[in-house]
Protein backbone atom coordinates (compact mmCIF):
# COMPACT_ATOMS: atom_id res chain seq x y z
CA UNK A 1 0.00 0.00 0.00
CA UNK A 2 1.37 3.82 -0.20
CA UNK A 3 1.20 6.26 -3.26
CA UNK A 4 1.30 3.78 -5.89
CA UNK A 5 -2.28 2.83 -5.00
CA UNK A 6 -3.99 6.39 -5.15
CA UNK A 7 -6.95 7.30 -6.65
CA UNK A 8 -8.52 10.78 -8.26
CA UNK A 9 -11.23 11.65 -5.44
CA UNK A 10 -14.00 14.47 -6.01
CA UNK A 11 -14.40 17.68 -4.02
CA UNK A 12 -17.19 20.11 -3.64
CA UNK A 13 -14.36 23.35 -3.17
CA UNK A 14 -14.55 25.70 -6.30
CA UNK A 15 -10.72 26.48 -5.42
CA UNK A 16 -9.51 24.38 -8.99
CA UNK A 17 -10.87 26.57 -11.11
CA UNK A 18 -9.02 29.84 -9.70
CA UNK A 19 -5.81 27.93 -9.00
CA UNK A 20 -5.56 26.29 -12.75
CA UNK A 21 -5.78 29.52 -14.41
CA UNK A 22 -3.29 31.35 -11.98
CA UNK A 23 -0.72 28.11 -13.05
CA UNK A 24 -1.49 29.33 -16.43
CA UNK A 25 -0.85 32.51 -16.27
CA UNK A 26 2.31 31.81 -14.12
CA UNK A 27 3.54 29.51 -17.28
CA UNK A 28 3.00 32.02 -19.28
CA UNK A 29 4.91 34.40 -17.59
CA UNK A 30 8.15 32.37 -17.30
CA UNK A 31 8.37 31.44 -20.85
CA UNK A 32 8.21 34.95 -21.73
CA UNK A 33 10.66 35.80 -19.05
CA UNK A 34 13.11 33.14 -20.48
CA UNK A 35 12.51 34.35 -23.52
CA UNK A 36 13.41 37.71 -22.78
CA UNK A 37 16.42 36.82 -21.05
CA UNK A 38 17.81 34.32 -23.93
CA UNK A 39 17.05 36.80 -26.36
CA UNK A 40 18.96 39.77 -24.09
CA UNK A 41 22.33 37.45 -23.66
CA UNK A 42 21.38 36.74 -27.81
CA UNK A 43 22.31 40.61 -28.05
CA UNK A 44 25.06 40.95 -25.60
CA UNK A 45 27.08 38.38 -26.85
CA UNK A 46 26.27 36.75 -29.97
CA UNK A 47 25.31 33.47 -28.30
CA UNK A 48 22.74 31.66 -30.39
CA UNK A 49 21.16 28.50 -28.67
CA UNK A 50 22.37 25.12 -30.67
CA UNK A 51 19.76 23.45 -32.76
CA UNK A 52 18.98 20.68 -30.12
CA UNK A 53 18.49 22.81 -27.12
CA UNK A 54 14.85 22.68 -26.44
CA UNK A 55 13.82 26.03 -24.91
CA UNK A 56 10.49 25.00 -22.19
CA UNK A 57 7.11 26.00 -23.94
CA UNK A 58 4.11 27.20 -22.20
CA UNK A 59 3.01 23.37 -21.47
CA UNK A 60 6.19 22.37 -20.19
CA UNK A 61 5.78 24.87 -17.44
CA UNK A 62 1.98 24.12 -16.61
CA UNK A 63 3.15 20.56 -16.44
CA UNK A 64 5.99 20.85 -13.86
CA UNK A 65 4.01 24.09 -11.87
CA UNK A 66 1.04 21.55 -12.04
CA UNK A 67 3.25 18.85 -10.62
CA UNK A 68 4.81 20.77 -7.67
CA UNK A 69 1.66 22.14 -6.57
CA UNK A 70 -0.25 19.05 -6.52
CA UNK A 71 2.44 16.97 -4.49
CA UNK A 72 3.80 19.65 -1.99
CA UNK A 73 2.27 23.10 -2.80
CA UNK A 74 -1.08 23.00 -2.08
CA UNK A 75 -0.08 22.13 1.71
CA UNK A 76 1.83 24.67 2.37
CA UNK A 77 0.19 27.19 4.90
CA UNK A 78 0.93 30.55 2.97
CA UNK A 79 0.00 28.62 -0.41
CA UNK A 80 -3.36 27.61 1.01
CA UNK A 81 -4.68 31.32 2.50
CA UNK A 82 -3.21 33.42 -0.61
CA UNK A 83 -4.64 30.92 -2.97
CA UNK A 84 -7.88 29.96 -1.43
CA UNK A 85 -6.78 26.00 -0.49
CA UNK A 86 -10.01 24.58 0.87
CA UNK A 87 -9.65 21.04 0.85
CA UNK A 88 -8.04 19.52 3.81
CA UNK A 89 -4.59 17.69 4.30
CA UNK A 90 -5.91 14.42 5.46
CA UNK A 91 -2.52 12.82 4.68
CA UNK A 92 -0.94 11.16 7.64
CA UNK A 93 -1.30 7.98 9.99
CA UNK A 94 -4.78 8.10 12.34
CA UNK A 95 -5.25 5.81 15.14
CA UNK A 96 -8.21 4.86 16.58
CA UNK A 97 -11.10 2.11 16.91
CA UNK A 98 -13.97 0.52 15.19
CA UNK A 99 -17.47 -0.51 17.01
CA UNK A 100 -19.66 -3.09 15.14
CA UNK A 101 -23.05 -3.80 15.07
CA UNK A 102 -21.81 -7.46 14.78
CA UNK A 103 -21.34 -7.76 18.50
CA UNK A 104 -24.06 -5.50 19.36
CA UNK A 105 -20.87 -2.57 19.78
CA UNK A 106 -19.55 -4.49 22.89
CA UNK A 107 -16.07 -4.35 21.96
CA UNK A 108 -13.54 -0.96 20.56
CA UNK A 109 -11.32 -2.87 17.91
CA UNK A 110 -8.34 -0.92 17.58
CA UNK A 111 -7.85 0.16 14.16
CA UNK A 112 -5.12 1.90 12.16
CA UNK A 113 -5.81 4.32 9.37
CA UNK A 114 -3.55 5.82 6.94
CA UNK A 115 -4.29 8.42 3.59
CA UNK A 116 -1.78 9.52 1.30
CA UNK A 117 -3.13 12.46 -0.14
CA UNK A 118 -2.10 14.97 -3.06
CA UNK A 119 -3.96 18.00 -4.31
CA UNK A 120 -5.86 15.87 -6.92
CA UNK A 121 -5.30 11.96 -5.33
CA UNK A 122 -5.92 9.84 -2.23
CA UNK A 123 -5.83 6.60 -0.99
CA UNK A 124 -7.48 5.31 2.19
CA UNK A 125 -6.34 2.18 3.93
CA UNK A 126 -7.30 0.68 7.25
CA UNK A 127 -6.51 -2.00 9.13
CA UNK A 128 -7.41 -4.01 12.46
CA UNK A 129 -6.36 -7.36 13.41
CA UNK A 130 -9.23 -8.87 11.31
CA UNK A 131 -8.92 -7.19 8.50
CA UNK A 132 -7.54 -4.67 5.98
CA UNK A 133 -9.76 -2.46 3.64
CA UNK A 134 -8.37 -0.25 1.02
CA UNK A 135 -10.67 2.64 -0.78
CA UNK A 136 -11.72 3.03 -4.22
CA UNK A 137 -13.89 6.32 -4.33
CA UNK A 138 -13.86 9.10 -2.46
CA UNK A 139 -15.17 12.95 -1.62
CA UNK A 140 -14.05 15.54 0.41
CA UNK A 141 -16.62 18.28 1.46
CA UNK A 142 -15.54 21.36 2.25
CA UNK A 143 -18.90 23.05 2.68
CA UNK A 144 -20.78 21.32 5.56
CA UNK A 145 -21.87 23.90 8.23
CA UNK A 146 -20.96 21.88 10.68
CA UNK A 147 -17.68 19.90 9.27
CA UNK A 148 -15.37 18.80 6.78
CA UNK A 149 -16.34 15.59 5.54
CA UNK A 150 -14.50 12.19 3.87
CA UNK A 151 -16.60 10.10 2.41
CA UNK A 152 -15.23 6.59 1.13
CA UNK A 153 -15.95 3.55 -0.43
CA UNK A 154 -13.58 0.67 0.51
CA UNK A 155 -12.91 -3.09 -0.42
CA UNK A 156 -12.63 -4.91 2.66
CA UNK A 157 -10.30 -8.38 2.69
CA UNK A 158 -10.18 -10.27 5.66
CA UNK A 159 -6.75 -11.19 7.57
CA UNK A 160 -5.72 -15.27 7.48
CA UNK A 161 -6.03 -15.71 10.80
CA UNK A 162 -9.79 -14.05 10.82
CA UNK A 163 -12.59 -15.95 12.09
CA UNK A 164 -13.70 -18.15 8.79
CA UNK A 165 -17.24 -15.96 8.55
CA UNK A 166 -15.55 -13.17 7.71
CA UNK A 167 -15.92 -12.39 3.73
CA UNK A 168 -14.48 -9.96 1.56
CA UNK A 169 -16.48 -7.15 1.09
CA UNK A 170 -17.55 -3.64 0.01
CA UNK A 171 -18.35 -0.58 2.37
CA UNK A 172 -18.57 2.72 2.46
CA UNK A 173 -18.05 5.30 5.41
CA UNK A 174 -18.57 8.67 6.22
CA UNK A 175 -15.82 10.31 8.43
CA UNK A 176 -16.25 14.05 9.98
CA UNK A 177 -12.72 16.33 10.36
CA UNK A 178 -12.45 18.10 13.58
CA UNK A 179 -12.16 21.75 13.79
CA UNK A 180 -8.52 20.88 14.75
CA UNK A 181 -7.31 18.82 12.23
CA UNK A 182 -6.71 16.11 14.40
CA UNK A 183 -9.94 13.89 14.69
CA UNK A 184 -11.86 12.04 12.13
CA UNK A 185 -14.80 9.95 13.44
CA UNK A 186 -18.16 9.03 11.87
CA UNK A 187 -20.38 5.89 10.31
CA UNK A 188 -19.62 3.02 8.30
CA UNK A 189 -21.59 0.29 6.59
CA UNK A 190 -20.50 -2.94 4.90
CA UNK A 191 -22.93 -4.20 1.67
CA UNK A 192 -21.82 -7.52 1.93
CA UNK A 193 -24.76 -10.21 1.03
CA UNK A 194 -23.69 -12.26 3.56
CA UNK A 195 -22.14 -9.35 6.18
CA UNK A 196 -24.83 -6.55 6.63
CA UNK A 197 -22.92 -4.71 9.36
CA UNK A 198 -22.32 -1.11 10.61
CA UNK A 199 -20.94 0.42 12.92
CA UNK A 200 -18.45 3.70 14.31
CA UNK A 201 -15.31 4.77 13.53
CA UNK A 202 -13.22 7.26 15.04
CA UNK A 203 -9.28 7.95 14.42
CA UNK A 204 -6.76 10.44 15.85
CA UNK A 205 -4.24 11.98 13.81
CA UNK A 206 -0.65 10.83 15.01
CA UNK A 207 1.87 12.05 12.31
CA UNK A 208 1.63 13.57 8.80
CA UNK A 209 2.56 11.54 5.21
Amino acid sequence: MGVDNVHSYATDSEEKRLILLVLAIVSVFLTWLLYSVLTWIGTQTNFVPPWWLEIPSVATFYGVLYAVFDRRLWKNPLVRKLGGVKTPDLSGTWKGYVKSSYDNFNEEIEATLEIFQSWTHIGIFQQTKDSKGQSFVATILTKDSTAMRLCFMYQNIPQASANTDMRQHVGSAELALSSDGTILSGDYFNCGRDRPTWGELRFVKLQNK
